[in-house]
């Protein structure tokens, strides 16, 4: 059985042992809330801000759950940066369609989607290999603006309120950029170390 087959196995022996922890609980319940939220932005539902502000919070409490309580566990590691990348690519493609051709969306989002996928595939790879990326402030900081973005674009489309999310939209692409290039450096300083020897000194 192959290396992959195996961490699935071991994944699914986990889901078995650990789904009813509390905190996996809320981390699991972002998914078809994510979606749920996807179909009311599409369908321009009123009560979108509002699901999407309770599926953000699911992502703070089981964290902080799991803390506080010693509940954390291998699974909802594992599971938690999925669902919280399924969010994000529901609101994002959610906005994008209920906008459609609006470039002030869809370019961002992009951009976006496209980092998430890439630090997604690396934290992978990292953990097959028992390595961590950790997230740096960049990545936070990314993770607050386009929060706020998101729920004031879904909130309010348009007026000063709709145009200052695009402004703080533009603010999280750019930690976007800058969080996943700092990703990938330093993902290439810990899978290819510089030797000792070959430090340079002044």
């Amino acid at each position: 059985m192959s290396n992959k087959a195996n961490s699935y196995t071991r994944l699914l022996a986990l889901a078995k042992k650990d789904w009813k922890n509390v905190p996996n609980i809320l981390t699991f319940s972002r998914g078809p809330m994510s979606i749920a939220l996807f179909v009311m932005l599409i369908v321009h539902f009123n009560w979108a801000p509002w699901l999407y502000i309770a599926t953000a919070l699911t992502d703070l409490v089981d964290g902080w759950w799991a803390r506080h309580f010693h509940q954390q566990t291998l699974l909802g590691k594992s599971m938690d940066p999925i669902m919280d990348k399924l969010l994000v690519a529901a609101v994002g493609i959610g906005l994008c369609i209920a906008r459609w051709p609006d470039p002030w969306m869809v370019i961002p989002v992009g951009i976006i989607l496209v980092r998430e996928a890439g630090v997604m595939a690396l934290v992978e790879r990292f953990r097959r290999k028992n390595l961590m990326l950790s997230v740096t402030w960049a990545g936070k900081t990314k993770t607050m603006a386009q929060g706020i973005a998101f729920f004031l674009m879904i909130r309010h489309p348009a007026g000063e309120w709709g145009q200052a999310a695009r402004y703080i939209l533009v603010v999280a692409v750019t930690l976007t950029v800058i969080s996943g290039v700092d990703y990938i450096f330093r993902a290439r300083a810990l899978l290819c170390p510089i030797p000792q020897g070959n430090v340079v000194t002044k």
